[in-house]
């Protein structure tokens, strides 16, 4: 699903772009957003399960904006959050990979001081580390750990007259967890606990600053 929808945008990001008259592509604005925030998890990833930390998160953005007012973003989120739960997980090291396109809409002009815009689109959210791998027990390990959803996200830009811009952005993903373990042995991680085989809803959310680096025309008609 995650494919299809990436194809699906870069057709339209493609189309848009052959449509627009000349005058229309000088006004294709770009941005690289590296960012640093906080991922903050609202349920366990089983029932009664453990459930991922709150742990400060990386990632990067990249935006492409059509006629001032409607973009398509891709982003790349990376999180080193580890278990817990009412027991202890070992091993309980993990991390999180988040990756999503999304379509975005500005709320109001780009040449306020202050830019709003709302978003959403196809997310694919990876669990990975040693408590996901079970590699120590031959006869259980979690064999599946790469979900598909969707994210959602609203977010400002500050001062985007300048070359270098503050943004803020609070993204919401959800997706739904089922973790495949094999019966038997002493399972390790996340197969240990509560009920692997049964989809559980996720939200996720990450919270993040970032440093806008605008290309094109944006700064182009400041100057």
């Amino acid at each position: 699903m995650f494919r299809r929808c990436l194809l699906a945008l870069a057709a339209t990001l493609l189309a848009l772009t052959c449509t627009l008259p000349v005058a229309g592509r000088a006004q294709i604005e770009g941005e690289l957003v590296p960012y640093a925030g906080l991922y903050l998890p609202t349920t366990s990833v089983m029932y009664q399960g453990p459930k991922q930390q709150a742990s400060p998160t990386l990632g990067a953005r990249v935006t492409v904006w059509f006629l001032r007012r409607a973009g398509i973003e891709g982003t790349v989120n990376y999180t080193p959050s580890n278990l817990t739960g009412p027991m202890p997980v070992s091993p309980g090291s993990a991390y999180v990979v988040a990756r999503s396109a999304k379509l975005l809409v500005r709320l109001n002009g780009p040449d306020a001081n202050t830019v709003f815009h709302l978003g959403a689109g196809p997310a694919r959210v990876r669990y990975g580390g040693p408590a996901y791998c079970g590699c120590n027990d031959v006869y259980l390990q979690a064999s599946g750990s790469t979900f598909d959803g969707w994210v959602a996200v609203a977010g400002a830009l500050f001062n985007p007259s300048r070359l270098i811009s503050l943004r803020l952005d609070v993204e919401d993903y959800e997706f739904r967890a089922y973790f495949a373990c094999r019966n038997g042995g002493h399972s390790p991680g996340v197969c240990n606990y509560g009920f692997p085989y049964t989809y559980k809803r996720q939200t996720d959310l990450v919270v993040s600053l970032g440093a806008a680096l605008s290309v094109g025309g944006r700064r182009s008609e400041s100057s």
